[in-house]
């Protein structure tokens, strides 16, 4: 049977592990919006831009849904992506404000990876600062939860009943 130790330092690890895959994740996305405005551009068509309403924390604030088509070396695409951000959340009018300058019909200026073309965005370059915070707070938990560790197995740190 393993020790408390070993079953500490190894719980440890896998969070460590847990943990930098989402952190992964959240900065690739970050990446890829600070990479966003050199992406190239096309012009799109706003099909639909619609308030909806079911988000934040209690899930009564309004949030814009857009979709869009844009045509990239003749084949065509559909977006979603507004920003890279959260995106809008917030009151009723906000919302319905925003939806106007995506008017089903519109012309949209669309920002599309190079690499793979069904990865678009329309406001490139958007940083909402709480992904900032978030890849922060994912590589201060990496940092913790390996340490911990370490200062185990190098007996800096004692663990135990």
């Amino acid at each position: 049977m393993p020790s408390f130790k070993t079953a500490f330092v190894a719980f440890s690890l896998a969070v460590a592990l847990g943990v930098a895959v989402f952190g992964f994740f959240s900065l690739r996305t970050l990446l890829r919006a600070l990479d966003s405005p050199d992406w190239p551009q096309v012009l799109g068509s706003v099909r639909s831009a619609e308030v909806k309403r079911g988000c934040g924390r209690q899930r009564n604030s309004y949030e814009v849904a857009v979709r869009y088509d844009y045509s990239v070396h003749g084949l065509e695409y559909h977006g979603t992506r507004v920003d890279f951000g959260r995106g809008y959340c917030g009151s009723e009018a906000g919302a319905k404000a925003l939806s106007q300058s995506f008017a089903p019909g519109s012309a949209v200026k669309v920002y599309f990876d190079p690499a793979q073309p069904e990865r678009s965005v329309l406001l490139a370059g958007k940083v909402d600062w709480l992904m900032i915070i978030e890849v922060g707070l994912y590589l201060l938990a990496v940092g913790v939860f390996l340490a911990v560790p370490w200062r185990i197995l190098s007996g800096r740190l004692r663990v135990g009943w």
